[in-house]
């Protein structure tokens, strides 16, 4: 056997035992998702819609309604949702995000083990938030509903940074946190569940 044939054994193990620790701990433990807001002006696309700028009232309402997304679907699970930037599991609130030339509305980065960081885009989800509101939506509706999808969208990058080999997408339920576009009507009126990432949810991170 070589040298290299036994370092590669050697590493096979040690990363195995590595996620063999970690699944335990995250099955008896409480991890730790870091969310916060970073860097965002809070202004919107086309803001005649809403009637005016947002006031400062109205931008803490969202922050406030985002969080309260996030915790309402992970709940059940064992998982502390809290503004620490060093949590295991992160997403922020950017103003802004791009995906090469493109506008993105979330993105990560998954380390598997290791956890992951993303994060998602304010002027993206707020647009579409207020493309979608209905007709007899007010001022206030429209508020609650750029909070709920950035919320909403957060709890969607957690996902894949906690089940990074999926699976994510693999559904056509619209009013599920797994389904794969945010420019939806669910994403931000009316209620939102799991769907096929449920199992192994409860599988990772154990139910409280």
């Amino acid at each position: 056997m070589t040298f290299s044939t036994l370092m590669t054994i050697g590493a096979t193990a040690m990363t195995a035992s590595l996620l063999g620790a970690i699944d335990y701990q995250s099955r008896t433990n409480v991890v730790s998702a870091g969310f916060w807001f970073e860097d965002v002006t809070f202004e919107v696309h086309h803001p005649a819609r809403l009637g005016g700028p947002l006031t400062l009232e109205e931008q803490q309402r969202i922050q406030l309604v985002a969080r309260q997304e996030i915790e309402k679907a992970f709940a059940e699970f064992r998982i502390l949702v809290t503004e620490r930037r060093d949590s295991f599991y992160r997403v922020r609130v950017r103003q802004f995000l791009t995906t090469g030339r493109y506008a993105a509305a979330g993105q990560s980065n998954v380390f598997g083990p290791l956890g992951g960081y993303g994060a998602v885009s304010f002027i993206t989800l707020a647009a579409q938030a207020m493309a979608h509101a209905p007709a007899t939506a007010s001022r206030t509706d429209m508020v609650d509903a750029i909070g709920r999808g950035l919320g909403r969208a957060a709890v969607h990058e957690f996902a894949h940074q906690i089940l990074p080999s999926g699976p994510m997408h693999n559904t056509q339920d619209r009013a599920s946190y797994e389904y794969w576009s945010s420019n939806r009507a669910t994403q931000y009126y009316g209620e939102m569940h799991w769907s096929v990432a449920r199992p192994k949810l409860e599988q990772r991170l154990s139910r409280r």
